[in-house]
């Protein structure tokens, strides 16, 4: 995955750009549809904006849901606070 435009969109996101955040990581997301950071990502971002349907739908497209869960996963991508915040908020809720 191209992991500059990734970490970009999740940057965006955590300075609360989250429109150009979802805009950018969507992009991402058709180069790389199977990627499941990306996916994840998504599904972070639309339930942190409270799109539990877009989010549910980003979710059900990763293959290893397991692997992205975990807090140590996402720390080691660098993901920001706010999208690591979001995405643990978003695992509480689907289990």
């Amino acid at each position: 995955v191209e992991p500059f435009w990734l970490h970009y969109g999740l940057i965006l996101f955590q300075r609360d750009k989250t429109v150009e955040a979802i805009s950018l990581i969507k992009r991402v997301a058709i180069k790389f549809p199977d990627e499941p950071e990306v996916r994840a990502a998504l599904a972070a971002i639309y339930f942190d904006r409270g799109d539990l349907q877009d989010a549910e739908a980003s979710w059900s497209q990763i293959s290893r849901p397991k692997l992205v869960q975990s807090r140590a996963f996402l720390e080691s991508r660098k993901w920001p606070p706010r999208a690591v915040a979001a995405m643990q908020r978003f695992k509480n809720l689907s289990e």
